[in-house]
């Protein structure tokens, strides 16, 4: 049973780049049951990477850990209207 203060989704050291640009250098953050968040920056920041490496971590090679708990829920809005791409996808083996 997942309760308040429950780890839904932990990322440490991660580590993500392109071959002309660092996007981020051994970020950690911790996201519990019950909190949101959202990803503010100027654009070409990586905040849509992120949102992608956090919903399809197998496409991506990247430094550190990401920890996704079973049966979390993950809703996604993405930043362009197109309703083909909206994704809500539910982790059950991680």
């Amino acid at each position: 049973m997942i309760r308040k203060g429950d780890n839904m989704i932990k990322i440490d050291n991660l580590s993500y780049s392109f071959p002309q640009k660092n996007l981020y250098n051994k970020i950690s953050f911790t996201l519990e049951y019950g909190q949101h968040c959202a990803f503010i920056g100027v654009g070409g920041s990586g905040k849509s990477t992120l949102i992608d490496l956090i919903m399809d971590p197998e496409k991506y090679m990247f430094e550190g850990t990401l920890e996704i708990s079973p049966g979390c829920i993950i809703g996604y809005v993405s930043q362009s209207s197109q309703l083909d791409k909206t994704k809500n996808l539910q982790y059950s083996n991680i």
